[in-house]
């Protein structure tokens, strides 16, 4: 994973849940609760299957690819073992929220969501600011989606600023 997410994620302020081929179990910090789920090759299958591959031999592809993943998911469920941290073989056909919930630590009490969304928020303006200053750039400041700060749950308000708009403003709150 690259460094610059490694650091986003530490600086999260509540537990988060991260997926990707990236996310490997040695970047894991010490201390910190992981769990790696394992993808059954069935349902492996099963979801790259509708996806388009680009090749000339599209089957083709799709049998390397799967024989990639399937290399890949079982070096990184061996490795999260040899940490220590749980694995779940994830077949597709149920949720595992509950399951999840009972091998990973969570921490108890009540989650600041307002720096939740003030990080999500930072996050995004830090993205954008690089995107502004790269030769990609359309060379405007768009006006954009940010989350509203107020931290209640359920709350899924929105605010519409451009990035010096964002940056300029004390209102983060949609309502």
């Amino acid at each position: 994973m690259h460094e610059r997410a490694l650091r986003e994620l530490q600086a999260l302020p509540i537990p988060t849940v991260v997926e990707g081929p990236q996310v490997q179990p040695d970047l894991v910090p010490p201390g910190d609760s992981a769990l790696f789920l394992d993808p059954t090759p069935a349902w492996q299958r099963e979801v790259l299957t509708p996806r388009p591959m680009p090749s000339s031999d599209p089957a083709r592809a799709l049998a390397n690819r799967l024989i990639k993943d399937r290399i890949y998911a079982d070096r990184i469920a061996e490795r999260a073992r040899e940490l220590g941290f749980p694995v779940l073989v994830n077949d597709g056909s149920r949720p595992f929220v509950d399951e999840a919930e009972a091998l990973v630590r969570i921490p108890e009490g009540p989650v600041d969501l307002r720096a939740a969304r003030r990080w999500e928020n930072e996050a995004s303006a830090a993205n954008i600011r690089a995107w502004l200053a790269s030769p990609e750039s359309p060379g405007f400041d768009p006006q954009l989606t940010w989350s509203c700060e107020c931290g209640r749950y359920g709350c899924d308000a929105t605010l519409r600023l451009t990035l010096s708009e964002y940056e300029s403003s004390d209102v983060r709150f949609a309502h």
